[in-house]
Parts: structure tokens; C-alpha cells; sequence
């Protein structure tokens, strides 16, 4: 890449708007970030029924497409890195690796609900955590190139995938003995605590004070760290990918 036709910038706003000017990047990169969901969504009017989880994450996967669509030239590429979980359940080898990630998160939420019982925390503050996230299906991935949906008909077309499943770089080691117990601990730790700390701080009351939040979440994330060394063996946070390689034909109509 030359230097100096390459430009950095801060945007400080959520990936469902547009965020830079139409027609204005050549190579977009996404990874690991389209599982999160809109927050900034109309609320139901009342009677009306809550639309299921699969079914705004598809409405809202078709709009991070289209925003990114009118963002890119003609020519241009965007590449999405994303999360995946299989079709249908059954013993493949990705089905093992969620079954291993969602035991491992699961001594998180565990952990809120144990210290809540003790009186650590609130059971209204451990009920209000919100983890607005879908992880899609292949299928539901691929949809919005199927026919002439909005997607495609703004110019942007699937190029290529490609699928993989990373195993747990730090269960290896542990596995060959070059990290102790509990350092295979406190990294998973570290690693579940960058995705959920401001997740969970936001739910603490809001009459509680700065002092008594920080120390609220180091005596969470403690609690999450022993757990975890006291379940070692199930523990790991491998990833299943899918990769989408999106090209930009033609400009929108």
C-alpha cells in the first residue's frame, strides 16, 4: 500500500449508520463485531409481540451490509470475519466448539447470579444484563445475497467464503504444559472480561458510587477467575469463523 493514499480516522458511531462518505473506501476489514446487534432500535408498541432474536439480527445484518455498501467504490472490497454456529445441531466439530465456549461463558453468568444470592450484588442489577449478540448461521450469513434483495440490488455482491474453527490458542498451551493452571485461568478471564465488563458495569445501580463500582467488578472478575481454575478441564474459548470476501459491482442506483 502507498503511504500516503492511506487514511486513519476515528468514528465515534455505531456500525448500523453510515459512517464515512458514500463512495470513499477501497478496502473494508470487519472482524469479529457483526454478532453485535442494534441497540438504537424502535420499541414495540404495546400488544405487539417481540420479534424473535434471529429475526432483528437478520433485519440488522442486512443493514450493516447496505450502510458498508454505500460506503465503498466501485471495485472496492469489504472483508467480514464473523463468528458462526452451525445449521442444524448435531456432533460436528463445531457444535464441540460452542458446546466449549458456552460452558466456559457460562461460569460468568453463573458467577453474577452466586453473588447476587450472597448479597454481593442485586438480583435486579444480575437480571438487567443485556447481551444484545446473535451469533448467525451459515445460512442466515449468506441470505441476504440470495436473489434480488436490497443488498445486492445496492451493488454489493459475495465474492467468496471460507470457513474454519481456531482452537483455543491458550488451552494449548496449558494442554502442553507451558502455562500453569492458573495462568490457562486468569487469561480465559481476561478474555470473557474484554467483551463484558462495560456490559455488566452498566447494570450496577446507579446510586452506587465509582469507588463501590470498581470495587464491585474486581470482586466479579475474581469470582469468574475461580471458578474457572476450579473447572479447568471443560474450559476453552475456541472460535468458529466465517469469512466473507464482498465486492462493490456497481454504484447504488
Amino acid at each position: 500500500l502507498c503511504r500516503e493514499k492511506v487514511f486513519f480516522s476515528m468514528v465515534p458511531r455505531s456500525f448500523y449508520h453510515q459512517c464515512v462518505e458514500s463512495q470513499s473506501v477501497d478496502l473494508a476489514f470487519c472482524s469479529m463485531s457483526a454478532h453485535w446487534l442494534n441497540k438504537e432500535r424502535a420499541v414495540q408498541p404495546p400488544g405487539h409481540p417481540e420479534p424473535s432474536m434471529s429475526s432483528l439480527a437478520a433485519i440488522d445484518w442486512e443493514c450493516f451490509l447496505q450502510r458498508r455498501s454505500s460506503e465503498l467504490c466501485t471495485g472496492g472490497r469489504l472483508v467480514v470475519v464473523s463468528l458462526r454456529k452451525a445449521d442444524r445441531h448435531g456432533c460436528s466439530p463445531l457444535d464441540k466448539a460452542w458446546k466449549m465456549w458456552d460452558t466456559t461463558t457460562d461460569h460468568l453468568f453463573s458467577t453474577l447470579n452466586e453473588l447476587a444470592r450472597e448479597g454481593v450484588l442485586l438480583q435486579s442489577e444480575v437480571d438487567s444484563l443485556d447481551l444484545p449478540a446473535h451469533v448467525r448461521t451459515e445460512d442466515e450469513h449468506l441470505l441476504p445475497f440470495v436473489g434480488k434483495s436490497e443488498v445486492t440490488q445496492s451493488g454489493l455482491e459475495l465474492e467468496s467464503t471460507n470457513r474454519f474453527i481456531v482452537d483455543c490458542p491458550v488451552q494449548k498451551k496449558y494442554t502442553r504444559g507451558e502455562i500453569s493452571r492458573k495462568g490457562f485461568a486468569h487469561a480465559t478471564c481476561l478474555s470473557m472480561r474484554s467483551w463484558s465488563f462495560n456490559m455488566i458495569l452498566s447494570c450496577l445501580g446507579q446510586w452506587r458510587s465509582s469507588e463501590e463500582k470498581d470495587d464491585l467488578m474486581k470482586k466479579i472478575y475474581a469470582r469468574v477467575e475461580k471458578n474457572l481454575y476450579e473447572n479447568i478441564d471443560n474450559i476453552g474459548l475456541p472460535y468458529a469463523l466465517i469469512v466473507l470476501i464482498l465486492k462493490k459491482s456497481r454504484e447504488n442506483p
